[in-house]
């Protein structure tokens, strides 16, 4: 699953990242992610370390972020998220298919305002 696989990435650059859009519904609701386009996250750049910056530039590719990439034959879309969200701050932990997977706290906020995080 392309999912577990961006989760290897990131814990290997030691990087928190959270689901953003439908992706993050479909976790939530426990929903099959087969279904979606492609999966999205975002990654907010004040956790990001120079070590972590290079650890993405080397498994992702150089202009990583705010980027579409293809991984196990499913698109992801990787957000870099600059402003800081009051939803962001305390993420919620939900189990999924054997990992566990951040998304915004309170959801319900974060979802009204999805489309302004940048």
């Amino acid at each position: 699953m392309a999912l577990n696989t961006l989760d290897y990435y990131f814990e290997g650059a030691m990087i928190p990242y959270v689901l953003l859009k439908d992706t993050a519904k479909a976790i939530k609701g426990v929903e099959d992610l087969d279904k979606l386009e492609r999966l999205e996250i975002g990654v907010i750049e004040k956790n990001l370390s120079k070590y972590s910056r290079n650890t993405l530039r080397d498994r992702l590719g150089e202009d990583w972020a705010d980027k579409e990439h293809t991984i196990e034959g499913i698109k992801v879309y990787i957000r870099l998220i600059k402003k800081r969200y009051g939803f962001f701050k305390y993420l919620d932990k939900i189990p999924y298919w054997g990992g566990s997977f951040h998304i915004a706290n309170p959801f319900e906020k974060y979802w009204k305002a999805r489309f302004l995080v940048k």
